[in-house]
């Protein structure tokens, strides 16, 4: 099979096309060069890769991550002229280089304190409160473990009596950022709801930066972007889903169940696999905090059971139990014990 391929500059339509032509020499891609004004020169002698690395030795460094995502622009805006049929203008370069690369410095910034822009009152609450009568409540957290250098995510649903329903976890290979982990957990739990036919579901995460994202209209050109379109698209699916901001203290059941996950792959715990233990320990122990640690180590246990994976001599986990009733973090104290990785 022969197929033709033109190799016309699709943007100018004139010369042929090439690397030097198409981020350089083209005139739409001098126009837009002009347009930063940091005086970067059209003129290539050689290979793109030497033009870029001279461009690099003279300019500082904020300016050269103006032209690195300039050339990243223009190859966007040129492959939205080929496969999107866009007209291609050189606004749209200028605009989607300096915007991309604010969103790219804000994501370096360790130190930038995320802001309470378009959280409501009904978010940032403390505690874990039964949904009312009708309506599936859903945790979803995520874990990550640098020595192994994988990730997980658990989402754990409950009823309006505070009895599972249903748990799932998954666990990948991969070092990512934890805001990525936790845009696929809200995926995956929105995928979860279609599968089962819920009817009101709300949807509790301790990510700010997630439920921020999804409550913004702004388009993302990044993966975390395209994860939270995924999940636009899923929730828009749905009118009866709402979902929250929670503090960290709130999603203990779903921490618990995503580091315990890395000990084995995917899995789900049915309603069935609770022991009914759980529920009489829930009316025993005096407060709500207590009763959802433990719960979570419950689940723990039913967890790394269910695949056969039993701890040797000292129960690392009943460690833990002793300290959650004595008020102390099964986060740090599984930390503390190598628990999640």
């Amino acid at each position: 099979m022969h197929v033709d391929i033109d190799a016309t500059c699709p943007v100018c339509q004139v010369s042929r096309e090439s690397i030097n032509h198409c981020l350089v020499e083209c005139p739409f891609a001098r126009a837009s060069w002009a347009r930063t004004d940091i005086g970067v020169s059209t003129i290539v002698d050689g290979t793109f890769s030497a033009w870029l690395e001279s461009l690099f030795k003279i300019f500082d460094e904020e300016q050269r991550k103006i032209i690195a995502m300039t050339c990243w622009a223009l190859w966007r805006v040129r492959n939205d002229c080929v496969w999107k049929g866009k007209v291609a203008r050189v606004a749209t370069v200028t605009n989607l280089a300096k915007h991309t690369l604010v969103q790219w410095t804000k994501a370096q910034d360790k130190f930038e304190v995320p802001t309470a822009t378009f959280l409501t009152k009904e978010d940032g609450a403390e505690s874990w409160r039964k949904p009312a009568a009708g309506i599936v409540k859903i945790n979803v957290d995520a874990a990550l473990f640098s020595d192994s250098s994988t990730y997980s995510f658990a989402c754990v649903a409950r009823n309006d009596q505070g009895h599972t329903l249903e748990a799932i976890t998954c666990c990948r290979n991969g070092v990512v950022s934890p805001e990525l982990v936790e845009a696929m957990g809200m995926r995956e739990a929105l995928s979860w709801i279609k599968k089962k036919s819920w009817d009101k579901v709300i949807i509790e995460t301790d990510c700010l930066t997630v439920v921020q994202a999804l409550r913004s209209a702004i388009s993302m050109d990044s993966y975390f972007g395209s994860l939270i379109k995924e999940c636009k698209g899923l929730w828009n699916d749905d009118k009866n889903i709402r979902i929250f901001f929670v503090k960290r203290s709130v999603n203990s059941v779903a921490h618990a169940l995503a580091r315990a996950s890395c000990h084995v792959a995917d899995c789900t715990i049915r309603g069935g696999d609770f022991s009914p233990a759980i529920l009489d320990e829930e009316v025993q122990v005096a407060t709500e905090e207590q009763a959802i640690a433990t719960a979570s180590i419950k689940l723990h246990k039913i967890f790394l059971a269910a695949r056969g994976k039993r701890l040797g001599g000292a129960s690392l986990i009943d460690e833990c139990a002793r300290s959650w009733l004595e008020g102390a973090s099964v986060i740090d104290e599984g930390a503390r014990s190598g628990i999640g990785g």
